[in-house]
């Protein structure tokens, strides 16, 4: 048999079984459908993880701005002057919770993100008598402003 007799031949052999190459590239090929099945999941997966925290974080921002409220104010002595680092205590009635501040070089002073309710503002200075006001109330996105002459 000549050499051009043979590679006919050999092409019809071989005709309708895949080469061990593109034997490997099928295995390649089913692999990696596979693992672009399993791409495709991870990603959703990210996206949706993404997703549910971001609304976590703007359902947190919304509930941290809604319903709360202001007191603000300044401490004076007698003559109208303001007193710069007076305490300042705010109590809750209904919850008997505290919190205190210093009043700045101006005399002010300012809580925030209060709950609405009724509150009672305390301020005291050395060299002063402390002075108490009850009754101070408190709504929503509201500031109460509130003037403390000590005497």
């Amino acid at each position: 048999m000549s050499v051009e007799n043979e590679a006919p031949d050999r092409k019809a052999r071989n005709q309708g079984r895949p080469t061990e190459l593109a034997q490997g590239n099928a295995c390649a090929n089913g692999e990696s459908a596979i693992m672009n099945s399993g791409n495709v999941i991870v990603k959703t997966v990210r996206h949706l993880l993404s997703v549910c925290i971001l609304f976590l974080c703007a359902a947190s921002v919304a509930l941290a701005q809604a319903g709360r409220g202001t007191v603000s104010g300044t401490v004076t002595d007698s003559g109208g002057a303001m007193i710069p680092g007076a305490q300042v205590v705010l109590l809750n009635r209904a919850t008997g919770s505290t919190q205190h501040t210093v009043t700045s070089a101006a005399g002010l002073y300012t809580f925030v993100s209060l709950n609405p309710g009724v509150y009672q503002v305390t301020a005291s200075q050395t060299g002063f008598a402390s002075v108490a006001q009850d009754k101070i109330g408190v709504s929503v996105d509201q500031v109460t402003q509130v003037t403390s002459p000590c005497a």
